[in-house]
C-alpha cells in the first residue's frame, strides 16, 4: 500500500513539474515569438501614431483596405478589426494601445448585432491569457474576473484554450511560421461568392453596452474624434432593418451602411461579409462618405 501511495505521489509530482515546465515554455513562445495575431502585433508596438484606425469584427477586418485609404487620403491607416471581436474586445485593444503609446487621430468603430454581446469573445480572451503577467493585460483580465484556475494553476489556461493557444499555435511559433495577414494594413480579403443560409438579426436590443460607453469616455479623454458605423449586410437577412432602427436609438449618430449594396449581390462573399471586390468598393465609399467629409 505504501509503495502504491509513493508511486502515486511520484506521478503527481512529475505531472506538476511537467505542467510548470510546459506553462513556462508556452508563455515564452507567445511573448518572444513572431506575432501571429493583431493583439500580439500590438503588444510589440511602441510610440506609433496613425491618422486613422478602424476597429470591429470580421466585418471590419474583411472590409477595410487601409492600403487604399492611404493611397486616396495620403494619411496613415491601420485595420484592427478581428474576426468575432465584441465591443469589450475593442475596448481592451484601446487600453493596450494607450499602455504602449500607440496613438491615433481618428477612430472608426464598426458596430451591429454584436452590440448585444457584453463579454469578451472566447478567442480574444484566450489570446490575452499568455500575457496575463503583463501589467496592462493583467489589469484588463482582472477587471473582467479572470478565473483562479487561469491565474494560479500552471498550464491550465493553455489546456482549456487549446484551439487558440494550444499545441498547433506553439508549433507554428517554434518554426517561425508567419501569418498570412499583413499587420501594416490589417485587411484580410475574401474571394468569390458562396451560397449562404438565411441569416437573421436579433429581434431585440439590450438597454446599453457598457464597453461602448467606456469607449466613448476613452475617446473623449484622448480628445480623439470617433465615428460608429455599420457594414453592408445582404438584403434577405431577417430583421435587418428593424434591428438597425433599434441600434440607431442607442447610437443616434450611427453611420448606417447596411443597405448600400442591396443592388450588388456579387459584392458579397456571404450574407454578412463582402468579397474583395465589395471590400474595395466599400472602402472607397467609406473614404468619400465618412473620412473625407469628417476630416
Amino acid at each position: 500500500m505504501k509503495k502504491v501511495a509513493a508511486n502515486f505521489g511520484l506521478i503527481i509530482a512529475i505531472l506538476i513539474v511537467l505542467m510548470f515546465a510546459l506553462d513556462k515554455m508556452y508563455t515564452y513562445a507567445f511573448t518572444h515569438g513572431i506575432p501571429r495575431s493583431k493583439l500580439r502585433h500590438l503588444l510589440q508596438q511602441q510610440n506609433v501614431t496613425f491618422d486613422y484606425v478602424f476597429f470591429g469584427s470580421s466585418r471590419t477586418e474583411f472590409h477595410i483596405n487601409c492600403e487604399l485609404v492611404e493611397k486616396l487620403t495620403g494619411k496613415s491607416c491601420i485595420n484592427y478589426g478581428m474576426s468575432g471581436a465584441t465591443l469589450m474586445d475593442t475596448y481592451a485593444l484601446l487600453r493596450v494601445m494607450e499602455a504602449r503609446n500607440v496613438r491615433f487621430k481618428n477612430a472608426f468603430v464598426q458596430v451591429d448585432y454584436l452590440y448585444n454581446v457584453t463579454d469578451f469573445s472566447p478567442a480574444f480572451k484566450a489570446e490575452l491569457l499568455p500575457f496575463q503577467n503583463d501589467p496592462k493585460i493583467g489589469e484588463i483580465l482582472e477587471s473582467y474576473n479572470n478565473s483562479f484556475s487561469n491565474k494560479y494553476i500552471p498550464f491550465y489556461r493553455y489546456m482549456v484554450n487549446d484551439h487558440v493557444i494550444g499545441f498547433r499555435e506553439i508549433f507554428n511559433l517554434l518554426i517561425h511560421k508567419r501569418p498570412k495577414i499583413d499587420f501594416n494594413n490589417g485587411f484580410v480579403p475574401k474571394y468569390g461568392t458562396r451560397d449562404d443560409i438565411l441569416q437573421s438579426m436579433p429581434n431585440n436590443i439590450i438597454e446599453t453596452n457598457e464597453s461602448m460607453e467606456a469607449m466613448i469616455v476613452h475617446f473623449n479623454k484622448l480628445s480623439v474624434p470617433y465615428y460608429f458605423f455599420t457594414a453592408p449586410i445582404c438584403k434577405i437577412t431577417v430583421d435587418r432593418n428593424s434591428y438597425m432602427e433599434k441600434l440607431k436609438t442607442k447610437i443616434p449618430d450611427l453611420n448606417n451602411y447596411v443597405q448600400i449594396f442591396d443592388d450588388n449581390d456579387d459584392y458579397f462573399f456571404d450574407c454578412a461579409h463582402l468579397n474583395n471586390t465589395g471590400a474595395q468598393a466599400y472602402t472607397s465609399f467609406i473614404i468619400n462618405d465618412l473620412i473625407l467629409k469628417t476630416n
